[in-house]
């Protein structure tokens, strides 16, 4: 795998903390309450599908990611 290419697991950890957990999703609502999402950054890159929205379908794959974790993370 190379350095531009991601799981959608890493995609949802929007913090960076190494797991996907409430941390993140508090970050998915907050851009799901009428942001307008443009590139490069896609409202911190919660709009997976780039419609411009964080809307169900962001909130699908993200919830299809829930408790992922990086190889080095450690609780």
């Amino acid at each position: 795998m190379g350095a531009d290419e991601y799981t959608f697991g890493e995609l949802s950890d929007f913090s960076g903390n190494g797991i996907v957990n409430f941390e993140d999703y508090s970050i998915l609502i907050i851009y799901s309450d009428g942001y307008v999402c443009v590139g490069p950054d896609w409202c911190n890159g919660s709009d997976y599908n780039r419609d411009g929205k964080v809307d169900i379908y962001d909130l699908e794959k993200f919830a299809a990611n829930w408790l992922w974790q990086a190889s080095w993370y450690s609780p």
